[in-house]
């Protein structure tokens, strides 16, 4: 604990805070608003209509938005193809593929998770 001198009447323990780097938590912050700012900019020529229960649909129109779906909705997060979709979006997010190089394996994957698309 340190000792610090409060207006020069008494003494007051103050106890730190341990083992918390601000800058590595502002990284980190910084990388997340970066990734986000991508995902949002990495688009599909043909973005994909996916079909809800009740009349309701989802627009995905990227690799990153087709992520986020997978995350959230996804009934069974397993199978071949789930498998192959997650591995191209993150491709090209990370710019090693065309962001259309993950829009066949993702449809792929909604057919075999029995996904309504259009």
């Amino acid at each position: 604990m340190q000792l610090a001198e409060e207006s020069g009447r008494s003494l007051k323990k103050i106890a730190p805070i341990k083992n918390f780097d601000f800058s590595l938590t502002h990284k980190k912050v910084l990388m997340r608003v970066r990734e986000e700012i991508k995902m949002h900019k990495m688009e599909w020529k043909v973005p994909i209509a996916v079909g809800g229960g009740h009349g309701t649909h989802e627009i995905l129109r990227g690799p990153g938005d087709a992520l986020r779906f997978m995350r959230r909705h996804w009934p069974e997060k397993h199978g071949l193809f789930y498998k192959m979709a997650e591995s191209r979006c993150r491709e090209s997010l990370a710019d090693a593929i065309p962001p259309d190089g993950s829009r066949l394996p993702f449809v792929a994957a909604m057919i075999e998770a029995d996904i309504m698309f259009v």
